[in-house]
């Protein structure tokens, strides 16, 4: 048996492309129940994979709406919503298997970690409540839930508990890569000033890290988080996590752009390209060398 006690996985993502092209599929999926006739937006980000529903219909057209009064009912509407899911997509799967064999499109580890009262800009009214959910990994290997930087739900409930929009930033999971578990190194620059300021230090925490909305990305990677300290910010956990920092400097003469990565082997090679722009138009991409 594999000893993994020095071990992490990497997560291989369901792509973009994917999710748009089954765009219909996911709608009937998400949205059942939560619709009558056309009035709302469904979106799917073609280079993130986020889903984005809104309920033109109710969404700050609602008068008085009754709505959850403690945090447990929300939890109760989250979880019956999640169920229903579940059970809608095992069933399209089912029916259309070779084009909607995908993993539960919803995160399963998640967490209620803020309620927000969101009011009518035209009638300044309460409208609706604004419930925000963190998404955590349970990872195999380390066999703790890790949180992942850059995801959430944001859920809008409105009367009667009914789900009225939602934005989810996350991407359903394809498999798991076993990769070594990289030991925690503080750059080794930062040192002699962190020992002058004394600042207090913060032990680092493992994390994955999901990109913004226009970031193409195929895995999700291990990194080591500190939120406090000389060091914050992010370190790779795993030889496919990278940490890229680009700087730019000016003089009298040029500009100068570099790049500095944190991560994998350090044998890089760099090719550069520029943008032509006349105006607000740009002509032509051009090759920078290596």
């Amino acid at each position: 048996m594999e000893d993994t006690k020095n071990k992490i996985n990497v997560y291989k993502l369901l792509s973009a492309n994917d999710l748009v092209r089954n765009q219909r599929n996911i709608e009937s999926v998400l949205l059942s129940g939560l619709v009558q006739g056309h009035e709302y937006v469904f979106e799917v980000s073609p280079i993130s994979g986020w889903l984005y529903f809104e309920n033109t219909h109710l969404i700050f057209k609602q008068n008085k709406p009754k709505l959850p009064a403690s945090e447990e009912e929300i939890k109760q509407i989250i979880a019956k919503y999640w169920a229903q899911v579940y059970k809608k997509q095992a069933v399209r799967a089912k029916m259309n298997k070779s084009t909607f064999d995908f993993p539960f499109l919803l995160p399963q580890n998640y967490e209620l970690s803020d309620i927000q009262v969101v009011f009518n800009p035209q009638t300044l009214e309460t409208d609706h409540l604004l419930c925000r959910l963190s998404i955590a990994l349970t990872d195999s290997v380390q066999n703790k839930p890790l949180p992942i930087l850059g995801s959430g739900i944001d859920l809008r409930i409105g009367h009667n508990g009914q789900i009225i929009g939602f934005l989810v930033r996350w991407r359903p999971l394809l498999g798991a890569i076993l990769t070594p578990l990289l030991p925690y190194k503080p750059a080794k620059h930062q040192h002699a000033a962190a020992d002058e300021n004394k600042e207090a230090e913060s032990e680092p925490v493992l994390v994955f890290e999901l990109c913004g909305e226009n970031s193409i990305q195929t895995h999700l990677c291990p990194y080591y988080f500190i939120p406090l300290g000389h060091h914050s910010g992010l370190l790779p956990a795993s030889m496919a996590s990278f940490v890229i920092v680009f700087s730019v400097e000016n003089n009298e003469q040029n500009t100068v752009v570099s790049v500095h990565i944190n991560g994998g082997s350090g044998d890089f090679t760099y090719e550069w390209s520029y943008l032509k722009v006349e105006l607000s138009d740009v002509k032509d991409v051009v090759s920078a060398g290596r």
